[in-house]
């Protein structure tokens, strides 16, 4: 009779992490190289992930059982000592963000468990904000009913349908069946890694530290990415399928060159873009403008007419349309449905404390590493006008 093996949490994390490695040596292989996952990597790749889950769920079954009866403040202030702890003696903190499993959690939340590099422990510690602040100032929140989905699994797939039109025919004329064209999107979720630096005194004396990097700091930081890879009128990185809508209307010259707008554009302008997608049949109660701040301030000072003193931008919309600032289409004004835009985090999120790397700096590294994954489902609901360079 074979002797059973106890493995605990730190083995649990340890096998994780190194299953992150791989996924890592792979994504930069593929960015070196500069080509996409070949097909043995990408089974590679999905055997890792798929290991993953499941460790992820052994994680948390073991993080309940040891703190069982205690309460979430307790395991806050434990989770904020470890941390410190860890600051101190420069040992890493590995964070882990996965769908919660407790019978009790809410649905939706998130599980954040951090690991005890003194005990081996594992704290979990159930996050019910903690998408709410990653979609607030990302395009996704400027519509209502408009998601930036989190804890994915399996493909990413859409089935889509073309126009369908109906045969008008005499009375007693038989008539063929109507065929629905189908036809499917998916997208394979790509690697995502970003690391932002701070000061060891920002988590070592500040009261609620797990609170600023929950709330604040990780937030802030996939937001700007997540903005970055959908709205940039260019790939962000050449290597990945990560791109957003506006990618493919970018065209320096030819016959299909993005529009160009003008300086300064006109009401007309703008509403001549708007009737473009609306020709096209797309619906005006889901459309957002998307500009930089700097190209709204023109609009908030251009007349709209001349004698009746209303702007082009008023009250935070163009031609009835709300608009959403970012830095990343600086000059292009773009103009879409993003419904047509799917959007959504794989599997669990992973978040590093590293006090080492950046220590002769006296700053500390947070590592952000997560599997994204985004497709434009038709092109033809989104509008990019270039605007005229400066004489």
């Amino acid at each position: 009779m074979s002797k059973k093996v106890n493995i605990t949490a730190r083995d649990l994390l340890a096998q994780f992490q190194e299953n992150n490695l791989r996924i890592n040596d792979i994504a930069d292989l593929c960015e070196k190289e500069n080509r996409q996952r070949t097909e043995a990597e990408e089974q590679e790749y999905r055997s890792l992930t798929q290991k993953n889950s499941v460790l992820s769920m052994r994680m948390q079954t073991i993080a309940f059982e040891q703190t069982a009866g205690r309460t979430r403040a307790t395991n806050i202030a434990d989770a904020e000592r470890i941390i410190r702890d860890n600051i101190n003696t420069n040992r890493p903190t590995s964070i882990i963000f996965s769908r919660s499993s407790d019978p009790d959690g809410a649905q939706g939340a998130k599980l954040m468990m951090i690991a005890d590099a003194t005990t081996g422990g594992i704290i979990p510690i159930t996050i019910e904000d903690f998408v709410k602040p990653i979609q607030e100032k990302t395009i996704y929140d400027k519509l209502p009913g408009l998601q930036l989905r989190t804890g994915l699994v399996g493909d990413f797939l859409w089935p889509t349908y073309e126009t369908v039109e109906a045969t008008l025919a005499g009375e007693g004329v038989k008539i063929g069946d109507t065929e629905i064209p189908l036809s499917k999107v998916s997208v394979k979720p790509e690697r995502i890694a970003l690391a932002v630096p701070a000061t060891r005194e920002s988590l070592t004396q500040t009261d609620g530290a797990l609170e600023f990097l929950i709330k604040t700091l990780l937030p802030m930081a996939v937001t700007r990415l997540v903005n970055k890879i959908l709205i940039k009128p260019t790939k962000v990185n050449a290597t990945t399928l990560l791109k957003g809508p506006f990618v493919d209307l970018n065209v320096a010259s030819g016959d299909n060159a993005t529009p160009k707008i003008g300086l300064e554009p006109a009401f007309a302008d703008y509403n001549a873009m708007k009737g473009a997608l609306l020709n096209r049949g797309v619906e005006e109660d889901n459309l957002c403008w998307v500009m930089t701040a700097s190209q709204k301030c023109i609009a908030e000072c251009t007349p709209k007419d001349s004698g009746s003193g209303i702007m082009v931008c008023e009250n935070n919309t163009i031609c009835g349309l709300p608009v959403f600032t970012c830095s990343e289409m600086s000059g292009f004004v773009g103009l879409g449905d993003w419904r047509y835009q799917p959007a959504g985090f794989f599997g669990e999120m992973s978040f590093t404390i590293d006090p080492y790397t950046l220590a002769r700096k006296g700053s500390i590294d947070f590592v952000v590493n997560a599997d994204f994954a985004t497709v434009t489902t038709s092109s033809q609901a989104f509008y990019l006008g270039k605007v005229a360079a400066k004489a």
